[in-house]
């Protein structure tokens, strides 16, 4: 599942490493030496969250034919608590070589008003040539494939989740809309209460009225967390 660079305005599938991989990663090739060791402790074991498993009532009745609704039950497993940061992904890639499929193809795709390829877009430089993510160490990483996903998961000891289990992670028990409850994510009323990285239904280009013009850093949005405690569950970047 991978990330592309702008905010997503639907709902968003997420991965079981789940921070990880798509949103993966790592880090800044240009970092020093000593800052790079220290940055190694960013892929940590216990940034993850036990997800309890359970019984729950799977599907959008509102939504498109696959999505009819029916009971699903997960047994317990866990996820990183927050997406995969860039800083992340660059201790996999120098530990292991890896070459991103944008990477190899030469082309990855930005979201302006509408998905468009662009040369030279990579998790490295997100929008394209003349773009970088130099000091975003804690922005969740984009421009990478499912199958750059895959590998970073199992190279952190997991596995990307099955929808089953992203959905119980993301809406809990209760059948909640959001993974937060079932108010919107809108940024209006007396009191803003921004729950995710997120700008207007009527969509569709980059803005800064959630406080972000593209992507945040990861955690920014508390109060968008789920019933298990995982951030950035919606939004932020598109999966």
């Amino acid at each position: 599942m991978i990330r592309a660079n702008a905010k997503a305005n639907g709902r968003r599938v997420r991965q079981f490493c789940k921070r990880a991989i798509l949103f993966l990663f790592i880090g800044l090739i240009g970092l020093p030496s000593a800052s790079r060791a220290a940055d190694r402790s960013a892929v940590r074991a216990d940034d993850r969250v036990t997800v309890l498993g359970g019984t729950y009532l799977m599907g959008d009745a509102a939504g498109v034919a696959n999505e009819k609704l029916r009971t699903a039950s997960v047994t317990p497993f866990a996820m990183d608590g927050h997406e995969v940061t860039n800083v992340q992904l660059s201790v996999f890639v120098e530990t292991t070589g890896q070459i991103t499929d944008p990477e190899r193809s030469g082309t990855g795709y930005v979201w302006t008003e509408q998905w468009r390829p662009v040369t030279g877009a990579t998790w490295q430089r997100p929008h394209g040539l003349n773009s970088t993510i130099d000091g975003k160490q804690n922005y969740p990483v984009v421009q990478v494939s499912q199958r750059d996903a895959a590998t970073y998961c199992e190279w952190r000891g997991g596995h990307l989740p099955i929808e089953a289990e992203w959905e119980y992670a993301a809406r809990g028990t209760d059948g909640r809309r959001y993974a937060w409850d079932d108010d919107t994510p809108a940024q209006t009323g007396a009191v803003i209460k921004r729950r995710a990285n997120y700008v207007t239904d009527s969509c569709c280009a980059p803005d800064e009225t959630d406080g972000s013009r593209t992507t945040a850093p990861v955690g920014s949005f508390p109060a968008g967390r789920s019933a298990f405690g995982l951030e950035d569950m919606a939004e932020n970047v598109w999966d």
